[in-house]
């Protein structure tokens, strides 16, 4: 049950987390921030995929970060996305499968 939980958890942040860059006035760091964090989003899908659990809680919380230096320029960027609610999820990985790793 735990598994199935957990999985419907990462899929469900692996779908939010694919995006594409739209060009706006913002400074270019930005675009390159969002690229960083897609690709941490792909990092983690394929730790999961090759049990690697630990680099995929070191990568959550890579994003974690991300997200909280970078969350108004994200909003912009990808207004449609619920940006809390993404770092949430991430939030649960390294809390839920691996609490003694931190």
């Amino acid at each position: 049950m735990i598994l199935i939980r957990n999985t419907y958890i990462i899929a469900t942040i692996i779908s939010l987390g694919y995006m594409q860059n739209k060009v706006f006035s913002l400074p270019l760091n930005t675009n390159k921030d969002l690229n960083t964090f897609n690709k941490l989003m792909e990092k983690i899908e394929y730790n999961f995929n090759n049990d690697n659990i630990n680099e995929a809680c070191i990568n959550s919380l890579e994003a974690v970060k991300k997200i909280d230096t970078n969350i108004e320029e994200f909003k912009q960027i990808q207004p449609n996305y619920s940006w809390i609610d993404i770092k949430n999820l991430l939030e649960i990985i390294p809390r839920q499968i691996c609490p003694n790793l931190f």
